[in-house]
This record gives C-alpha cells, sequence and structure tokens, in this order.
C-alpha cells in the first residue's frame, strides 16, 4: 500500500485559504523536529519556533521542508503577560484597570514575521513569508478585541494585503 503526506499552510490569518501546498508526496515516513522558545522583559515578550520535516520519500532521496515565525510584543499599559508553568503556556492579562473600574483595559501591541519553505527534493509547494502587526485590546479579563494588518508574499505571486479584527470572549 503507497502512503502519501501533504503539507499545506494559511497566512497568518485564520480565514485565508492555503497559499502553499505540496500535495500528496509518496512518503515513507516523516520526522518533525520542532524548536521554540520564548523570553519576557518587563512589558515585552519574545517568542519563536522553527520546524523542520525530513520526508523520506518512496525510491527518491530525502526532502527537507522547514517553517519558523519570531514575534515580539509590548504591552503599552504596564502589564505583563502572565505565564503558567504547570501549562508551560502564556495566558490573558490582567488589566491593570479594565474598562469596568473606569480604566482603559490592557492594551498591546505585537509584531511577527514568518516563513515556511515548501519547495525541495522534487517537488514545489511554494514558499509564504507574512509580515504582521497587531493590536490587542483587553477591556477586560474575559473579552479581548484584536486588530491585525498582514502582509502575505507569496514567491512568484502579487503581495496580499489582509486586514483582520475579532472580539474574543472567554470564561
Amino acid at each position: 500500500m503507497s502512503q502519501t503526506i501533504q503539507y499545506a499552510a494559511i497566512p497568518e490569518s485564520h480565514l485565508a485559504p492555503f497559499f502553499v501546498d505540496t500535495g500528496d508526496i509518496p512518503a515513507e515516513t516523516s520526522d518533525i523536529t520542532v524548536f521554540e522558545s520564548a523570553v519576557q522583559a518587563a512589558r515585552w515578550t519574545f517568542e519563536g519556533e522553527f520546524a523542520l520535516a525530513k520526508v523520506s520519500k518512496t525510491g527518491l532521496d530525502s526532502a527537507y521542508i522547514y517553517g519558523f515565525y519570531a514575534q515580539a510584543s509590548r504591552f503599552l499599559t504596564g502589564e505583563k503577560r502572565p505565564y503558567r508553568t504547570d501549562r508551560g503556556t502564556f495566558t490573558r492579562p490582567h488589566a491593570k484597570r479594565s474598562i469596568r473600574e473606569r480604566g482603559a483595559g490592557a492594551m498591546e501591541i505585537a509584531f511577527r514575521y514568518s516563513r515556511i519553505d515548501l519547495k525541495d527534493g522534487g517537488f514545489d509547494g511554494g514558499i509564504l513569508n507574512d509580515w504582521s502587526a497587531g493590536f490587542n485590546w483587553y477591556p477586560t479579563y474575559h473579552t479581548k478585541v484584536m486588530l491585525n494588518a498582514i502582509l502575505a508574499d507569496l514567491k512568484g505571486a502579487m503581495p496580499v494585503g489582509i486586514f483582520q479584527m475579532r472580539l474574543q470572549v472567554a470564561f
């Protein structure tokens, strides 16, 4: 029985279609290695991740595809992003003064660069670079308003500008 694997990605927008796609690759195995890190300094948070996939193709040499991102964010209103060591994740911030307390809530700016390269070993799934800028407003602990501007640059095509807004309510 023949096995296949497929890698595909969208820009940094949850509403976008796939921009890069390998299609079905005949593969015996796929090994993925991921490195990630985050550092917090006062109101700044820096995050990054690198992922490398080695695809052992049936009857052919192995192919290597990769993706990564680097991100920086800063709270403008003095908060710091809480980190849960028991879960290994950042959680939502507590505003110094929420709008319920006649304050502004917490405000954050964020910048991100990401790249995915799905081109190697005889297949061309494409190369996508994304530059993103965002503004996050946390009026209360349970609400978040996100504004994002993304420039998606697919190699060999015209860049695409994406603007989106989202309201999130979490309990």
